[in-house]
């Protein structure tokens, strides 16, 4: 794969495939919350990629993922707090990764395999830091 190409840009999800997905889940958020979803703008309603674009292959002609992002099947319509828990992790779930977690650990493994890493200190390879050094001499003991 050329990690030189950028990856296909994010487009707006279509009314027709919002709709889809909301009727798959029979207009409830899949977290169990019981809360309404629906594909009608200023909602509340959060339309999550499982699993997320930035995670995801991309096509041979580098113009989609895989499987591609307008795929009913691999979105959810989910409420606000289900979409801040699967992306940031916050509340009860936070020993599990988050999506942004995994992105980043995924664009760092990218710039490892391009070459790009930056080393995280400036310090010459093979030089060691000198100590401080100790006193020779011997201490006096302290009485009790």
């Amino acid at each position: 794969m050329d990690d030189k190409r950028p990856r296909p840009k994010r487009k707006a999800i279509p009314v027709r495939v919002k709709r889809e997905v909301v009727e798959r889940q029979k207009g409830v958020c899949p977290c169990g919350c019981g809360q309404a979803v629906s594909w009608k703008p200023k909602t509340g309603t959060k339309f999550d990629h499982r699993p997320p674009l930035r995670l995801r292959d991309v096509n041979e002609a580098w113009t989609d993922y895989i499987p591609p992002q307008h795929s009913a099947d691999h979105i959810d319509a989910v409420c606000q707090e289900e979409h801040d828990r699967r992306t940031f992790r916050r509340g009860a779930g936070a020993a599990t990764r988050s999506d942004s977690s995994e992105i980043a650990r995924e664009r760092k493994r990218e710039k490892e395999r391009a070459g790009e890493v930056k080393p995280k200190h400036k310090w010459p390879k093979g030089r060691k830091l000198q100590g401080r050094g100790f006193e020779k001499g011997s201490r006096p003991m302290r009485r009790r």
